[in-house]
């Protein structure tokens, strides 16, 4: 539009929740080259800043005043709130108003190396198209705007009332949320709008798996992943540099553990908090393993190879009953489909506290809430029979897979 926003032809006005896709397109035109000018990024971020109410929200249909003021617009909602705060920290990280937290350059090793193995600059991927227009000031006031309303009206109250597209609004919630984190550099292991969102998807999932909206099921469902899987946040993740070799190859962040050897630059290799966890497991600490059995948060799963989710594997064939609960969860954590025969076996386990791990990791790998069932205080031919529906799901998705009977 000639005001800078996106919208119906049919339409004079801007769209706030068109306008918002039309930044993440140009976003992800700007990540594989193709940026559009910064003329036309300015022109859809100052749309969106004039078009914002006085109290942070934005309405739909966005008008801008004969002043330029801000005021009262239509439709105000959560859900334009999400689109309005995502589409202005999208273009403001284009326009390098909004740059993402600095990686800090670490020092080059003090040994000698090879010309062609000098340590690269790190710096973010994605560079600011420069030579914005937009007051930086103009922009920080619209987003602490916006965060103050969020604060304010975020519940599941307030996604309830918008049930009607209740999983478009989460979604555009969860680009918002993910591109807040990517700009802080402050992204909180369970953020409490996820766990609302969470719940809330629980709660309303389909006998067939999906989700319902005014616009048909599969746009909803597909809406509905895209935010259960932080999508946005896994696009953001990509786009920081690493430590690179001029010569091309891959050199590691932390230049602290590169030392030379026989001539050669290599890793000195660490343990790992999962070397740690492991070791932990395969123990005879019994007592330690119950508390951290009864505190989930407490085990954190991150950066697990191959070798290392093969001991875990072993651990739950050959470990304690807590070492095997333990071990069943950090699999799940691992959202893999490959691990998912292992949970069918601990299904088997002979300890409840494993079964139930094993029940609530195939949950959360498939993303079906509720599962096949299996109460706490299963018997065995309730075990069995939601088991074999686990399966028979499993070979749909994995026709040639190997399963223990």
């Amino acid at each position: 539009k000639a005001n800078g926003g996106c919208g119906y032809e049919t339409l004079a006005t801007g769209d706030t929740s068109q306008t918002q896709y039309a930044a993440l397109s140009s976003w992800e035109l700007w990540r594989i080259g193709k940026a559009p000018s910064i003329q036309s990024v300015d022109a859809g971020l100052k749309w969106l800043l004039l078009t914002q109410q006085p109290d942070g929200a934005w309405g739909y249909q966005g008008s801008i005043s004969a002043e330029g003021e801000l005021q009262k617009q239509s439709q105000p909602s959560l859900s334009m709130l999400a689109a309005g705060m995502g589409g202005t920290m999208i273009l403001g990280n284009m326009a390098g108003l909004l740059k993402a937290g600095s990686i800090s350059e670490t020092e080059q090793p003090k040994e000698k190396v090879p010309d062609a193995l000098k340590k690269a600059k790190v710096e973010q991927i994605l560079q600011p198209l420069g030579g914005s227009q937009i007051d930086p000031k103009m922009l920080n006031a619209a987003i602490l705007r916006g965060q103050k309303w969020y604060d304010k009206n975020f519940s599941e109250e307030a996604i309830k009332k918008w049930h009607h597209h209740a999983c478009y609004l989460l979604y555009s919630l969860e680009r918002y949320k993910s591109f807040e984190e990517f700009i802080t550099r402050n992204a909180p292991d369970e953020p409490h709008w996820y766990q609302v969102g969470y719940e809330y998807l629980k709660k309303n999932q389909l006998e067939h798996g999906g989700w319902h909206s005014d616009s048909k099921d599969p746009c909803a469902t597909a809406f509905a992943v895209l935010f259960l899987m932080r999508s946005t946040q896994k696009i953001l993740n990509q786009s920081l540099g690493q430590g690179t070799l001029i010569g091309g190859r891959g050199l590691h962040s932390d230049l602290s553990r590169m030392k030379m050897r026989a001539g050669r630059l290599v890793t000195e290799q660490k343990p790992t908090q999962v070397d740690q966890m492991i070791k932990m497991l395969e123990g005879n600490g019994s007592e330690d393993l119950e508390a951290l059995l009864k505190n989930p948060a407490a085990l954190r799963v991150n950066n697990v190879g191959p070798q290392e989710a093969r001991r875990l594997q072993q651990v739950v064939k050959s470990g304690s009953p807590e070492a095997r609960a333990l071990a069943v969860r950090a699999i799940s954590r691992l959202r893999d489909l490959d691990y998912v025969p292992t949970l069918l076996y601990a299904m088997t386990d002979p300890d409840k506290r494993v079964v139930r791990e094993a029940r609530d990791g195939l949950r959360y790998v498939s993303r079906r809430f509720g599962g096949f069932g299996l109460t706490d205080n299963f018997d065995d031919s309730e075990r069995y029979n939601v088991l074999d529906k686990w399966k028979k799901w499993y070979l749909r998705l994995r026709p040639d897979a190997l399963i223990l009977p």
